[in-house]
């Protein structure tokens, strides 16, 4: 029914332990998907061999070592035996509810893309993968956990042979699930987003692979290289992109205010061939839209640099 693919980091330190309860939570799934380790990087064969898992070692990496997509889609492309993939983090540990959703998404219809937002954990040990063993985590994300932002996708659902040739972005950088999602709207698959009915656990960890400058801004070159090449962050589509959502009841078309607030700011990205009027009066509210963003930053700045009034 699907295969599940993934290019784990080398498993030294916590990415050891992260990356190992992510592996393992996918072979508990059931009915369990096909899942493919890509990468050669320490230990990656090591915990293929363990769980029975195929593995594929031999992709293309950038000038700085880090895997690129493209080379992984080919391989995967080539060697899943399902017609469903999905690419996940290696440091995701899914539980099976996001089996039951692609279930009844794909009895829905058969070619969509499905993501969702994450659920940020702190996890500093190994999980006892016991019976009963998601109950006790959903027990600590309730305690401690917090739902992550709307952009940053940990896990995309998409159908095999799709998207033809993806540009060589690289793993672990901004801008090709952004890419991933503007390509799947843009040549007409629904875009569902199963946030509710969906619990995926991200594993915290640090970010010392992206690299800023004295400010906090990014400065990585690998970063810059995604975002030049998916066209920069108009190409860039976040959960709320979504055109329908997954609920307990099933799948609904996306009706709400976001649904309006996403289509004024990226409608002439994703439909380019949209009637000219309309083309023309949406950049005119994006325009307008700009100016007032742009003067309530100078009236913020502008207030914190007088400081405080005497006498």
């Amino acid at each position: 029914m699907l295969t599940l693919f993934a290019v784990p980091r080398a498993f030294k330190g916590i990415y050891a332990v992260i990356q190992r309860n992510a592996i393992r939570s996918w072979t508990m799934l059931s009915p369990t998907p096909e899942i493919i380790l890509l990468g050669n990087d320490d230990g990656t064969q090591t915990i293929a061999n363990e769980f029975g898992l195929k593995h594929l070692p031999n992709i293309d990496y950038s000038e700085y070592g880090t895997p690129r997509i493209d080379s992984m889609h080919r391989e995967v492309e080539r060697e899943a035996q399902n017609e469903l993939l999905c690419i996940v983090n290696a440091d995701i540990i899914l539980m099976n509810d996001f089996i039951e959703a692609v279930v009844q998404v794909s009895s829905y219809k058969n070619n969509y893309m499905m993501m969702g937002q994450r659920h940020n954990l702190d996890v500093r040990e190994e999980l006892n993968f016991e019976q009963g063993w998601d109950t006790g985590l959903r027990k600590d994300l309730m305690k401690y956990g917090r739902l992550g932002s709307r952009s940053g996708e940990d896990y995309i659902v998409f159908p095999r042979h799709f998207f033809g040739e993806i540009p060589g972005f690289v793993v672990g950088h901004s801008y090709y699930d952004g890419w991933l999602l503007y390509q799947g709207r843009r040549m007409g698959l629904d875009l569902i987003d199963a946030t509710e009915a969906v619990t995926v656990v991200h594993q915290i960890h640090d970010y010392n692979h992206i690299g800023k400058d004295s400010n906090g801004a990014i400065n990585d070159p690998q970063t810059k290289r995604n975002e030049k090449l998916s066209g920069g962050s108009p190409y860039m589509l976040i959960t709320k992109d979504r055109t329908h959502v997954l609920k307990p009841e099933g799948v609904k078309a996306s009706k709400d205010i976001w649904t309006l607030w996403r289509f004024i700011r990226k409608g002439t990205i994703i439909h380019p061939n949209m009637p000219y009027p309309l083309r023309i009066g949406l950049k005119l509210i994006n325009m307008i839209i700009t100016v007032i963003m742009l003067l309530g930053i100078g009236i913020r700045v502008i207030g914190r640099n007088r400081g405080p009034r005497l006498g």
